[in-house]
């Protein structure tokens, strides 16, 4: 009886190592050739239209891979490479961005509400039209960044480095622009009504024609 019942614990217990080894390879899906987890290797994926909500993706190589239009909302991507990736059109409601590199990407309209990118580099990077309402950027390298027509109510953007950005027409209204630089930005027709703005707020060879709040 007890070799019996030693048996049947057995069983039970390989059973449950198989589902939980499906369960695991499950989650572990792949898209294509790209396996959705940390740090894997999608450099040039298609992975457009995707729906990856709630996937961890932290360290992954998605350099120059096609994101256009993927639901994003709540991803890990922290320190992800995102160098020259098209995330147009891309929902990324409060996604885990910090550290990640996206140089050059492209996230026109893309929708970043309540993102964290801090010390994230988006050098270059392309989001005219994109909503970045109370997203969180501090630290970040935005050297050179298009922000036309940019949402960016409520941003946390202390300490960013915007030089040369383009913000014409953007909405900075009430975003914490303290230690925030915007040498030789072009701010034309910006609204930055409410705006956290002190001594460290760096406003040098801006253009701020028609800029609502800028002094």
């Amino acid at each position: 009886m007890r070799i019996e019942r030693r048996l049947r614990r057995a069983g039970i217990a390989a059973a449950v190592l198989v589902v939980a080894g499906a369960a695991a390879a499950a989650d572990a899906r792949s898209i294509g050739d790209c396996r959705i987890a940390p740090g894997t290797l999608c450099a040039e994926a298609d992975l457009a239209d995707a729906n990856l909500r709630g996937a961890d993706l932290s360290h992954a190589n998605l350099l120059k891979a096609d994101l256009g239009g993927a639901r994003l909302q709540n991803v890990k991507l922290v320190e992800a490479q995102l160098r020259g990736a098209n995330l147009d059109r891309a929902a990324l409601r409060n996604a885990d961005l910090h550290g990640a590199d996206l140089e050059r990407a492209s996230l026109v309209r893309a929708d970043l509400e309540g993102a964290k990118l801090s010390d994230a580099n988006l050098q270059d990077a392309r989001l005219h039209g994109a909503r970045l309402v109370d997203a969180r950027l501090p630290g970040a390298k935005m050297r050179g960044v298009g922000l036309v027509l940019a949402n960016l109510r409520g941003a946390d953007l202390r300490r960013a480095d915007l030089s040369a950005a383009e913000l014409n027409g953007a909405s900075l209204r009430n975003a914490d622009l303290r230690g925030a630089i915007f040498h030789n930005a072009d701010l034309h027709g910006a609204d930055l009504r409410g705006a956290r703005i002190d001594a460290t707020t760096d406003f040098s060879g801006a253009d701020t024609k028609f800029c609502t709040g800028c002094r």
